[in-house]
């Protein structure tokens, strides 16, 4: 997931570009509209699996609490609402890992120089 270490590195990386004098100013805007893509999507990202984190946690909370009460054909619904957002979480994670490494790639010169 996301860290103030890393969203913080982000900006200011966006700031840096914008203030050196580079010959394809152009390609710094895009390069920035690009880092603040990242920035949102990785946002969107991290806020799905942890929305999804909780989903599941209630889901097996209200099973355990309610076991013997729950009649099998609810149990088995139930069951199936897990392992979907187990598919769904494992989506996400993938996606945000994704967009970190765009990230990387993108300032991959910068870290390389420095």
């Amino acid at each position: 997931m996301i860290d103030e270490q890393h969203t913080g590195r982000y900006e200011q990386d966006a700031a840096a570009l914008e203030t050196e004098d580079i010959s394809f100013p152009d390609e710094v805007k895009h390069l920035a509209e690009i880092n603040q893509k990242l920035n949102s999507s990785l946002e969107n990202a991290n806020a799905n699996v942890e929305r999804m984190d909780r989903e599941y946690m209630d889901a097996k909370r209200y099973m355990v609490e309610n076991r013997g009460e729950i009649d099998p054909h609810e149990m088995f619904q139930n069951e199936l609402q897990l392992k979907q957002i187990d598919h769904q979480g494992v989506f996400s994670v993938k996606y945000e890992i994704n967009l970190q490494n765009y990230w990387i790639l993108l300032t991959l010169p910068e870290l390389i120089s420095a």
